[in-house]
């Protein structure tokens, strides 16, 4: 092949291009949105948005040996976090009383990502202690999990794939090669950021 060097510049150039996608990859869980535009949950889902407002999202916050002078001012903190709407009670057992947070965007969102984090940073009065769930929060934890594990999960992967291609081929230079091409190539196939 003439000019083998050109070739492989624009090649990879290339392919880099079409991989700058992955930088604006926005990271969630699956919702309405993964689904067909005529999927019925997602034809709900629009028709819900734009004839009943903003779609709005909740947390539930559990505090624990809570007493009711610690939940009012519990409720009134998360009440000053930017973008919550509302804090009401739901239940009370004991000293264990459960709240419901709301707030207007959508749970898969950096926004409420941001919120739920702000709600878990919140300092607690006495001996109360503040569970965080909900489908915000289930993100929030999912991609805490996959960002701990998938480093050790990529070397893991790198590693045996260098040792077998090495093992099956006797060469160093096609095990890298074979890594940097799957890098690229993985990195090419991601879709472009759900709006």
């Amino acid at each position: 092949m003439r000019r083998p060097v050109a070739y492989a510049v624009v090649i990879v150039v290339s392919l880099l291009v079409v991989g700058s996608l992955f930088l604006g990859a926005s990271w969630g869980s699956v919702d309405y949105r993964v689904l067909p535009q005529d999927a019925p949950a997602h034809v709900a889902a629009d028709k819900l948005n734009s004839e009943f407002g903003t779609e709005t999202s909740t947390a539930n916050v559990m505090l624990t040996a809570a007493e009711n002078g610690d939940v009012d001012a519990y409720a009134t903190q998360v009440r000053d976090i930017g973008g919550v709407t509302d804090v009401q009670p739901v239940d009370q057992a004991g000293d264990t009383t459960l709240l419901r947070v709301f707030w207007e965007g959508n749970t898969q969102s950096e926004a409420s990502q941001q919120i739920v984090a702000d709600l878990r940073a919140l300092d607690i009065p006495g001996e109360t202690t503040a569970l965080v769930g909900g489908l915000s929060a289930d993100t929030v934890d999912l991609l805490a999990s996959i960002g701990e594990h998938l480093p050790w999960m990529g070397l893991i992967v790198v590693g045996v794939m260098l040792l077998l291609l090495f093992l099956a081929f006797g060469s160093l230079v096609l095990p890298v090669k074979a890594i940097l091409m799957n890098a690229v190539s993985i990195t090419t196939s991601t879709p472009p950021n759900r709006s």
